[in-house]
């Protein structure tokens, strides 16, 4: 894939996230445009988001983390963009993360660089990044910090809107033969409740979207 005047845009799914939208928005705003995609809040968030300076897509519905990313891509590529990052609206990730994250892929040595979280929350998370670092060699594709080329999207966007919990871009990008970068990352502490539930609820999407991944895997080894 050609790399030369990649134009990157920040797409940030949001649910709820009035006390921290704000922050993130600005500081990223320092680097590149900023997309929100808000997904079905019921409270100010879009309000917020666009206040601080995003472009924000509203959701009439909450449709799901996977969902939203995907009307975020799609509002990207309408806008003219050729690669996204995409962070989370917690908190969670630092901001001041973004050049790292982005220069592989504006540099054009990588395709998708993702980040590869020093510390994780729940075993199943555990779980993913052990068995995508035995399959592709490269482990935290759960992490909402990536960068990537949009013509990933663009290879199956049916794919990324559904249950993957974000996973889908760069196992995409792996079945593809792509080129991949990946970033070890701290993280902070999430100053609201997880967007994917508690323990027992994150957990059981978070294993519905490596149970997903495994079929996929299967599924091309007989093509």
């Amino acid at each position: 894939m050609s790399s030369n005047s990649v134009s990157m845009v920040v797409v940030i799914p949001a649910l709820n996230e009035g006390k921290t939208i704000a922050e993130i928005v600005k500081k990223a705003c320092v680097y590149f445009p900023v997309i929100v995609v808000d997904d079905g809040s019921d409270d100010n968030t879009s309000k917020i988001a666009s206040a601080s300076g995003a472009t924000v897509v509203e959701l009439q519905n909450n449709m799901g983390v996977d969902f939203a990313l995907a009307s975020g891509f799609k509002a990207a590529i309408e806008l003219g963009y050729q690669a996204v990052i995409t962070i989370d609206a917690d908190g969670q990730h630092d901001p001041l993360l973004i050049p790292k994250i982005s220069s592989p892929v504006l540099a054009g040595i990588a395709d998708i660089c993702h980040s590869d979280r020093d510390s994780y929350q729940r075993w199943s998370e555990r779980l993913l990044r052990a068995y995508s670092k035995r399959m592709h060699g490269y482990g935290d594709i759960l992490s909402g910090l990536k960068a990537f080329r949009l013509d990933i999207y663009s290879l199956n966007p049916e794919l990324v809107s559904k249950d993957t919990m974000g996973t889908a871009i760069p196992w995409l990008a792996y079945a593809s033969n792509m080129r991949i970068s990946e970033v070890r990352i701290s993280t902070f502490d999430r100053r609201d409740r997880p967007r994917i539930g508690g323990i027992i609820i994150g957990n059981y999407r978070v294993c519905k979207a490596l149970i997903r991944l495994i079929v996929w895997d299967f599924n091309r080894k007989l093509l």
